[in-house]
């Protein structure tokens, strides 16, 4: 019990430590549940306590006529487990403070065991010690549903690697219903559902499709549930209509991300978002070329092959949406792709490390400062 559930508390713990030190450092209480709420935490908060409510924009939002406003433009999933841990007498703020730590915890042990074989030696402590400290890192703690939407992910990757289908899927359509993004889940499980495939053809795609397919379902729930609440599937596509997401390319979106780095002038509130997203792009393209050569070679395990296919997905998609999305946030919930560090040498693995505890600092003490949304 040591062995597989030390560990995990400990970086939790160091994690918590650090983020209290942060929110001391800024004149807040580390005890309080409502440091952890910002700007879209009042959205999930709002559904959980009153439900969903959509309506024209009014003249002092700053939109223009004809666009809607409220909350109809987030998802349920996270709400809906807020409201279900209120029943306890919490209130939902605290509710969701806890139910974020709770998942962080959740996500760490799972990957420690699961992906990591709860086996204590150097590159091990290294993926252990990034995923606690993951740039982004005080939105697994904060009230939103990041930690919640990594921890679905995390559970549909292992129940995909271990040939469990419906398993996979049911985790995939929580995912779903959790966070837009969560839909991208379904080609990733896809692709590791056909590498551990065996059999016929035909019968190998048939078995592939079951876990995608059940993740695609779970996004259905989202205009089922506004229709229930509002009389309207797609007040989840008005309300986000306004914030100007569309294709395009991913790489003058990463451009505007980490452009304050060479602007020439020092800002710490925008050159530190623009260094981590600029780590994590790096980090990305460093797993990326060891797993590809790798499966090159054909000595690539297929949970490596699994993770880089997550991995590429989830850090390609908010880019594609445009710099309009919370780079921090998309950032963190790459958390899984932490598992990929041990394939870098052993140099590179205790810098990447350390790059993550160092960025985690100043990150929440933008959080705390109101800068990042």
């Amino acid at each position: 019990m040591l062995r597989r559930l030390g560990p995990p508390l400990a970086a939790f713990a160091l994690a918590r430590a650090l983020l209290a030190a942060g929110a001391v450092s800024a004149g807040l209480d580390p005890f309080d549940p409502r440091i952890f709420v910002r700007w879209d935490s009042g959205h999930y908060l709002g559904i959980a306590e009153i439900g969903y409510d959509l309506e024209p924009c009014k003249e002092e939002s700053g939109y223009a006529n004809g666009l809607w406003c409220g909350n109809a433009g987030w998802f349920p999933g996270y709400p809906w487990m807020i409201r279900f841990m209120s029943l306890s007498g919490l209130r939902p703020a605290a509710s969701g403070a806890l139910l974020s730590a709770l998942c962080n915890v959740a996500c760490l042990a799972l990957l420690w065991n699961a992906f990591l074989g709860a086996a204590w030696n150097g590159p091990n402590a290294a993926c252990l010690a990034m995923a606690a400290f993951f740039p982004g890192q005080v939105y697994h703690h904060a009230v939103f549903p990041v930690s919640m939407l990594t921890l679905c992910v995390l559970l549909a990757l292992h129940f995909t690697e271990k040939g469990r289908p419906l398993a996979a899927g049911l985790a995939g359509a929580a995912a779903a219903v959790t966070y837009p993004t969560g839909v991208v889940l379904a080609p990733v499980l896809l692709v590791g559902s056909l590498l551990g495939g065996a059999g016929p053809r035909g019968r190998r795609w048939r078995s592939a499709l079951r876990a995608p397919s059940l993740a695609v379902l779970g996004l259905a729930a989202v205009p089922i549930a506004q229709w229930a609440a509002l009389g309207d599937p797609g007040a989840f596509l008005k309300v986000q209509d306004k914030y100007g997401h569309g294709w395009n390319w991913p790489i003058a979106t990463l451009r505007r991300h980490v452009k304050p780095l060479v602007d020439g002038e020092w800002r710490w509130t925008s050159d530190v978002p623009a260094l981590q997203s600029a780590f994590v792009a790096l980090f990305v393209l460093a797993v990326a070329f060891r797993v590809i050569a790798a499966m090159r070679r054909r000595r690539a395990e297929p949970q490596d092959v699994l993770l880089i296919a997550f991995t590429l997905a989830f850090w390609l998609f908010p880019l594609v949406l445009g710099a309009s999305v919370s780079a921090c946030r998309a950032e963190a919930i790459l958390l899984p792709s932490a598992v990929l560090l041990r394939r870098l040498p052993a140099a590179l693995q205790a810098a990447a490390a350390a790059a993550s505890v160092a960025l985690a600092y100043p990150i929440a003490l933008l959080f705390y400062y109101r800068v990042l949304v």
